[in-house]
């Protein structure tokens, strides 16, 4: 029989904050609750009222702070308006220093419930990487955001914490300001030409999200996502708009299915160039609209770089989930022969171009599923001497995780999760196939969030 849990209190009560959840809400026990407290840090002292259970029978509640009783030495004050309606910071109330601690102790959790002990990750855990620059200055490259309908007029902005109501964000600090300016432009233009955003729940309007990026100085590329083609009238707006915001690349992309996937199969250019050019180290990429590209630069190119030295020289190297193929043309100037493998048609398509382009006859790219490839080629007796893995936040999985571990030794991994839950779930696996783990470091690549980057660094002798 399921447990009879108390009934909780009308009143406020005082909880100590012992750590935070994946969202950055504080966790704090009430007896048998689990209460989620946004605003807080770890170990402050809060008096809260609890709301009702998430779900009935649940023991996970809401909190909401009345008082912050004791406070972290290291709370800061948050510079943006937004903050704690916006869901896209969830730290700006802590230092950077504390921001990092929170983030490697998210990594050694991970690692523990991987079944690590203590004194192995501690040989093995290197200093978080951070961006250098000051907590109020642009580190955000790309911009994904959505429209809502707002006193008659259309809005962008980012969904709140756990939800997708949509908080109107005119200006982000932490993006370069021509991004908020040509979305404002969008909805300007979207508000004129009566287009409404599209609503989830009755499946009706247009304009589902738009996504901003910033290549080498002067790249700009803009890819409006819609639910249906968009009337002439308002793409004409559209082109209008594209050099007035300096823009390198506009498109379209068709997305009319329903769920959290931002962007269709394919998209439209309808101004300017194909793609934007990203440089990394020495070599120039072309991003299509729908490649894939990192956040902030300057934290990339070290997590890139890092990843590509573990790997050291050879005859064959393999990028698993190689995007556009940055880390395989890399890694080309270092084995005689590189194979990128991606299920996305178009990052293929501007892998090679790129290769092509870098004059890297040694780099060639492979559309399909990893693990499918990887049999294939060992069936044909082919070797690999390193790999680089930097799969979507769904990570590897137990199918390409037994596929890597029939490589046979001596082979070097470089491994990027995106989210920690992949991490608990796909090192064990390779370790249980025979490698060991050399190192294993953060990157602190969406800074004032809860996000982490962590690359782990295998061999199999």
């Amino acid at each position: 029989m399921p447990r009879s849990l108390p009934l909780l209190p009308a009143d406020p009560v005082a909880l100590t904050v012992d750590a935070l959840s994946s969202q950055g809400e504080g966790l704090a026990a009430y007896g048998p609750y689990t209460c989620f407290i946004p605003g807080v840090l770890p170990g402050e002292v809060v008096r809260v009222r609890l709301g009702q259970p998430f779900a009935r029978g649940s023991a996970r509640v809401p909190g909401a702070v009345e008082e912050i009783v004791k406070p972290h030495a290291e709370r800061a004050a948050p510079f943006c308006p937004y903050f704690g309606r916006c869901g896209g910071c969830a730290l700006q109330h802590a230092s950077l220093h504390l921001q990092a601690r929170i983030k490697k102790g998210q990594i050694k959790a991970a690692l523990l419930k991987a079944g690590l002990r203590h004194e192995d990750i501690k040989a093995v855990f290197k200093p978080l990487v951070q961006c250098s620059r000051t907590p109020e200055t642009v580190c955000r490259l790309k911009s994904v955001r959505r429209f809502a309908l707002e006193n008659g007029q259309v809005v962008s902005g980012y969904y709140a914490v756990r939800s997708h109501d949509l908080i109107a964000v005119p200006s982000c600090p932490l993006e370069p300001a021509w991004m908020w300016r040509c979305a404002e432009a969008v909805c300007h233009a979207a508000s004129q030409s009566k287009i409404l955003p599209f609503d989830e729940s009755s499946g009706q309007g247009l304009l589902r999200a738009l996504t901003l990026r910033e290549g080498d100085p002067g790249e700009r590329l803009a890819l409006l996502t819609a639910a249906a083609p968009l009337p002439d009238d308002f793409t004409a707006k559209l082109k209008e708009l594209a050099p007035e915001h300096c823009l390198t690349c506009l498109a379209v992309t068709l997305q009319s299915g329903s769920g959290n996937q931002v962007n269709g199969r394919s998209a439209e250019v309808i101004w300017g160039a194909e793609h934007i050019f990203k440089s990394c180290g020495d070599i120039s990429l072309a991003t299509a609209p729908l490649a894939f590209m990192q956040v902030n630069h300057q934290v990339s190119e070290r997590l890139y770089q890092a990843a590509v030295d573990h790997c050291g020289r050879g005859a064959r190297a393999v990028d698993i989930g190689c995007g556009s193929g940055v880390m395989a043309l890399l890694l080309a100037r270092r084995f005689d022969k590189v194979t990128g493998v991606e299920i996305v048609p178009a990052a293929v398509e501007a892998a090679r171009g790129n290769a092509q382009r870098c004059k890297l006859g040694n780099a060639d790219f492979v559309l399909g599923d990893f693990s499918a490839y990887l049999a294939h080629e060992m069936k044909a007796g082919a070797g690999v001497d390193a790999f680089i893995a930097d799969p979507a936040r769904a990570g590897l999985g137990p199918k390409a995780c037994r596929a890597l571990g029939q490589l046979k030794a001596p082979v070097k991994g470089s491994l990027i999760f995106c989210a920690l839950t992949a991490l608990t779930r796909d090192l064990p696996l390779l370790l249980q196939a025979g490698y060991k783990l050399k190192a294993v470091q953060g990157f602190d690549m969406f800074v004032h969030s809860m996000h982490v980057e962590t690359l782990c660094l295998i061999e199999k002798d």
